[in-house]
């Protein structure tokens, strides 16, 4: 009977163990998304973390070889610069980018990495006086 009983025990530990995926949260003008179907792509420099809904989603690209996980980044998509990062925000199928002196703050959350985006603008990149929305959030690796 003890047989029977250490096996059993022993897989509803493991399952009881098992850590969830932590989910990427952020709000659009209010309006509240949230997802752990994100993407890592993981190239020699060029490092993106990405949500794979391309209507609402976002994209975060860093040009360091690797993901950092602590600091302060700029944003900024102007050039491939190991000091900045390039963040954009995809609502209703539109793509946003963010023009302003804006952060990214790192940080780590269950040995993952956290990204938080304080409240900010971010515009149509096509219409930047016309089109533009308010964008905050925490992006989590799951």
């Amino acid at each position: 009977m003890k047989k029977i009983y250490i096996p059993l025990l022993s897989l509803l530990l493991f399952t009881a163990c098992k850590k969830e995926a932590q989910y990427s949260t952020w709000y659009v003008n209010g309006e509240m998304f949230r997802t752990n179907d994100v993407k890592l792509t993981k190239g020699k420099a060029l490092h993106i973390f990405d949500a794979k809904n391309y209507n609402n989603g976002f994209v975060i690209q860093f040009n360091l070889g690797y993901f950092p996980t602590e600091g302060r980044y700029l944003i900024d998509c102007r050039q491939a610069n190991p000091e900045w990062c390039c963040m954009s925000i995809n609502y209703n199928g539109i793509g946003y980018i963010n023009p302003k002196v804006t952060y990214l703050n790192l940080s780590t959350n269950n040995k993952k990495f956290r990204y938080t985006l304080e409240p900010t603008w971010f515009f149509n990149s096509y219409k930047m006086t016309e089109d533009s929305i308010w964008v905050k959030g925490e992006f989590n690796e799951p």
